[in-house]
């Protein structure tokens, strides 16, 4: 998984490696789409095994792979947000903005140099 190349790496260089590897490995997909229902949260695994999933989908799994790659629960969170307005392609750059804007902060996952 992307935790084991991410545990390998520091910094911001991890959470590149794990945004990168999920973002890869996952296409964009609707619940709808998917499962034919409008809200369907699944596990890591299911999603990683399906190849497909939305927003949460892509958040839980980075969420899990920072934690495989070494990063404390403690020092990870998931916000959860209702935008009845949401594009896809909105979704993902902010969450790719959020992953980026925790190796930012000195309170996040990346205290290194």
């Amino acid at each position: 998984m992307a935790g084991d190349r991410g545990r390998k790496l520091e910094g911001r260089a991890r959470l590149g490696e794990i945004n990168r590897a999920i973002n890869l490995k996952l296409k964009l997909m609707s619940d709808l789409a998917l499962y034919g229902a409008e809200d369907v949260w699944s596990s890591p695994l299911a999603t990683l095994a399906t190849g497909a999933g939305d927003c949460e989908d892509y958040a839980i799994a980075k969420f899990i792979a920072l934690q495989e790659a070494g990063i404390s629960a403690d020092d990870l969170r998931i916000v959860i947000l209702r935008d009845p307005g949401r594009r896809p392609r909105r979704c993902r750059r902010t969450a790719r903005r959020q992953l980026a804007d925790a190796g930012q902060s000195p309170h996040g996952p990346c205290r290194g140099p």
